[in-house]
């Protein structure tokens, strides 16, 4: 199976009051944001191309555990994948319509691993 990686969505963490954005310590940089790689499988059609242009990368949200997606995130990609399969990787907690691969969750996916030949 083939996957390709399209454009990430990226999270910014708002300090505990909500009005303003968090900042790590950091030993090189005063980190703030958690990458989200979104890959897809197979050939399915473009959002634009049904009509959904509208989605965007940065994603404002309150701090949760550390690299937990805020639900936004989630919401997001539903919206913009439509009636796809989702799966997330290193998932801390399940989500609604999606199943979770990790070791904070119960699993509802097996991952079958191949050595390469």
């Amino acid at each position: 199976v083939k996957t390709t990686k399209k454009n990430p969505a990226t999270a910014e963490g708002l300090n505990a009051a909500g009005k303003g954005v968090a900042w790590g310590m950091g030993n090189w940089t005063r980190a703030n944001a958690e990458f989200v790689l979104l890959g897809r499988r197979g050939k399915p059609s473009t959002p634009r191309a049904r009509g959904i242009g509208n989605v965007h990368q940065l994603v404002f949200a309150p701090r949760g555990a550390h690299s937990e997606k805020p639900d936004e995130v989630h919401e997001r990609i539903a919206h913009l994948m439509g009636p796809a399969r989702r799966l997330e990787l290193f998932a801390r907690r399940p989500c609604f319509g999606w199943s979770a691969w990790g070791n904070e969750v119960d699993c509802d996916v097996e991952m079958a691993w191949k050595e390469n030949e």
